[in-house]
């Protein structure tokens, strides 16, 4: 699975971005620029409304994330 499907998966989660880091044994650094390349591709603000865009377009379930 692309790490960036991964990482938004775990947006709609309380972890923040150096627990997603440490579950998925990579740097933060690297959660970071997943998160900003993903938040560009749904036209998104932040975190919130990368979730709300990705519910929207049927990419994450609205009960938590998990399809």
């Amino acid at each position: 699975m692309p790490r960036e499907i991964e990482v938004l998966r775990l947006l709609p989660t309380s972890m923040t971005q150096l627990q997603m880091a440490a579950h998925l044994y990579v740097s933060r650094k690297t959660i970071q620029n997943n998160a900003s390349s993903l938040y560009r591709k749904l036209g998104a603000a932040g975190r919130g409304d990368g979730v709300a865009r990705a519910i929207d377009l049927g990419l994450l379930s609205p009960a938590g994330g998990r399809d």
